[in-house]
């Protein structure tokens, strides 16, 4: 039975994948923009005007199985591609070892959890996200069909925001916009990401219509990052812009510059740090946040790491410490705020607190791979893809965001996403670069071969004889050069004198 089912789904549907796989892997994709950018919103409508922090968390908690379901079908949905294209995942997977290997570690720390029941579920959800990117990008590699994709999806959620903009509805308690999203945040995180998007698209445009449509998007991202409140995105936007395209310059101009890049950032981050120690860091905070205590983060973090001082090696175990319950870790203090959020406000402190310090180590490496891998592609490629610089820019904005905000490892999370499809897509860029440089080498190789060949030399050929003077046969053994080179009348003349004396002797 299972023989005449592969069987016959091979006749009718695995050939047309072959033929329009990519097509699949795009409409997969919108689906996904669809889950991280609309999903809490689509399956509880739209949040009331001027909700408080409790009513959207009660939003959250009712849509959290209808999120699920969607993780779980949009897996579901990813399996035909995972089966046509598993030689490309098995490659991206073994380029990608040390995040296999953080997750790997992630889905180990459930058997010490706080509560193991609890962090498996979340496991499974973080599980079902990065196996649909993954297989979305190996069977998608070209980036600009990527990001064309992504470009409709956010430009329909801007239209989205905007619209709700314009109706003045979809705000918090505070009165801050926060659109189709399910949190100022989440909005400024959409923000972030769209307005890096559009601003690289920027530099893509052919035609001076795609240009002016793209700087609109552009400056409608920026009005939802504004309006949205979101400090942290606001901030990292002037940020990230000019790091990326330094990069991508640097890519450009070869393997010094690159170097002479990567010092100009740390001795700026140098200074930056001595301009910190100088004026003093509560000062340094508040005149640039205007908050010493950056809107109740430091509490949080002092709160933090002093539950991580109880395990600091194994962690309390992945998606085991927020929202576990009146006894879970989070509810262990006397603070009145601690117990009503669901992050610290710092990505790599969560995921020390979930994790231990054995999860950020190995975090380490993931985070410096892909600047080895740019550095290496900078070692002898000149003409670096326009595209890749997105990627470089959403993936330092992944980083720099996670700083105040808690993006890494959150299965649902836009930033996240596009943070894995950042490490993701270098990974696939790198490997490109070193199979076009082997066959350049082979190619090199063969044309030395070629050149340094050796001419064998060939028998002589036999001179041609002149047409007048017929080739003469072989001189028999025992006849002189006289007789040799008789002349034929000579011969006639002997004949002649030979048959008169037989014919005297026989008379």
């Amino acid at each position: 039975m299972e023989t005449f089912v592969y069987k016959l789904a091979k006749v009718f549907y695995f050939p047309k994948l072959n033929l329009f796989g990519e097509t699949y892997a795009r409409g997969l994709l919108t689906a996904l923009c669809v889950l991280i950018f609309l999903g809490p919103y689509i399956v509880g409508g739209a949040l009331p005007s001027n909700v408080s922090e409790q009513q959207m968390r009660a939003t959250l908690a009712a849509n959290a199985l209808y999120t699920q379901a969607l993780s779980v079908l949009l897996f579901l949905a990813s399996l035909p591609l995972m089966y046509s294209h598993r030689l490309a995942i098995l490659t991206i997977i073994r380029r990608n070892l040390f995040l296999v290997i953080l997750l790997g570690w992630a889905v180990l720390s459930i058997t010490w959890a706080f509560e193991p029941a609890i962090a498996f579920r979340r496991i499974v959800r973080l599980g079902l996200i990065v196996s649909v990117v993954v297989t979305i990008v190996a069977a998608m590699p070209s980036k600009r069909a990527f990001l064309k994709v992504v470009m409709f999806m956010s430009g329909a959620v801007l239209f989205a925001d905007m619209a709700l903009l314009a109706l003045g509805g979809s705000r918090d308690v505070d009165g801050l916009f926060i659109g189709v999203h399910v949190h100022k945040n989440w909005a400024g995180s959409f923000g972030l990401i769209a307005a890096v998007i559009w601003m690289f698209s920027i530099f893509m445009a052919q035609r001076w219509g795609q240009i002016i449509t793209r700087c609109a998007f552009f400056a409608m991202s920026i009005v939802i990052l504004f309006v949205s409140g979101s400090k942290t995105s606001l901030a990292i936007l002037p940020v990230v812009l000019p790091i990326a395209f330094f990069i991508e310059m640097a890519l450009r101009r070869g393997q010094r510059t690159l170097l002479y890049a990567m010092g100009a950032m740390g001795v700026g981050s140098a200074l930056v740090a001595l301009a910190v120690i100088i004026v003093g860091p509560e000062r340094f905070v508040t005149l640039v946040f205007g908050d010493p205590t950056l809107t109740g983060r430091t509490e949080i973090w002092a709160f933090m790491f002093s539950k991580i001082a109880e395990s600091p090696l194994l962690g309390w175990g992945y998606g085991s410490f927020w929202e576990v319950g009146d006894a879970g870790p989070s509810q262990q203090t006397s603070s009145y705020v601690i117990p009503t959020i669901n992050q610290a406000h710092n990505g790599y402190i969560d995921v020390i607190a979930q994790l231990g310090y054995v999860g950020i180590v190995l975090l380490v490496p993931v985070i410096v791979m892909p600047c080895i891998q740019l550095f290496e592609v900078a070692k002898t490629r000149r003409q670096i893809d326009r595209n890749v610089g997105v990627f470089i820019a959403l993936l330092v904005a992944g980083l720099i965001h996670n700083i105040t905000e808690s993006s890494l490892f959150v299965p649902e999370h836009a930033m996240w996403v596009f943070t894995l499809f950042s490490l993701l897509q270098i990974s696939v860029y790198h490997r490109n670069f070193q199979e076009e440089r082997l066959r350049h080498r082979a190619r090199v190789r063969q044309k030395k071969s070629r050149r340094s060949r050796p001419v064998v030399a060939g028998p002589a050929a036999p001179k041609p004889m002149p047409p007048s003077s017929p080739p003469r046969g072989p001189v028999p053994a025992g006849v002189g050069l006289s007789a040799a080179s008789a002349s034929p009348r000579s011969s006639s003349g002997s004949r002649r004198t030979a048959l008169r004396l037989r014919k005297a002797h026989a008379r």
